[in-house]
């Protein structure tokens, strides 16, 4: 039983792709694919300058639309926290929040958080803020300016 070239080619795209799978970088899929197309030329000749040629040619081709393909994906903004998504969202007030800091809770996606006001003033129980800024286990707040509501 002897193996042509051909199929080392293949074998050779084959782990590639699948040795993609266990380090990072997104840089063996695409030369295995380069290899695995590679391989029907190598089955049509026995010129190795020609094969090895080929090989360069659909790496660089492959390397490069790969690359321009996942660089054109929109990438989603990431944020490092789940607590920072809360910034800029709008919370109740559950407990009033005083001028000084000394108490103030507000409520968002279910969870309490201890409130101070961003601009050192009283908001009464009910109200509506919104999220400024994280500072520890505690929130920055602003009172919502209910002029600029949307009415729906």
């Amino acid at each position: 039983m002897s193996i042509d070239t051909w199929q080392i080619y293949l074998l050779v795209g084959i782990l590639l792709a699948i040795a993609e799978i266990l380090v990072s970088g997104f840089v063996l899929l695409p030369i295995g694919v380069a290899f695995a197309v590679t391989a029907p030329l190598t089955a049509l000749t026995d010129s190795t300058i020609l094969q090895l040629s080929a090989l360069a040619i659909n790496n660089v081709i492959f390397l490069y639309f790969f690359r321009a393909f996942f660089l054109k994906r929109p990438q989603k903004n990431q944020v490092s926290t789940a607590a920072e998504r809360m910034i800029g969202e709008r919370a109740l007030v559950t407990e009033a929040i005083t001028a000084n800091g000394e108490k103030g809770y507000v409520k968002l996606y279910g969870d309490h958080w201890r409130a101070v006001s961003e601009e050192q003033m009283d908001i009464p129980e009910g109200s509506h803020v919104i999220i400024k800024a994280l500072d520890g286990n505690k929130v920055i707040v602003k009172a919502e300016d209910l002029s600029s509501r949307r009415q729906l």
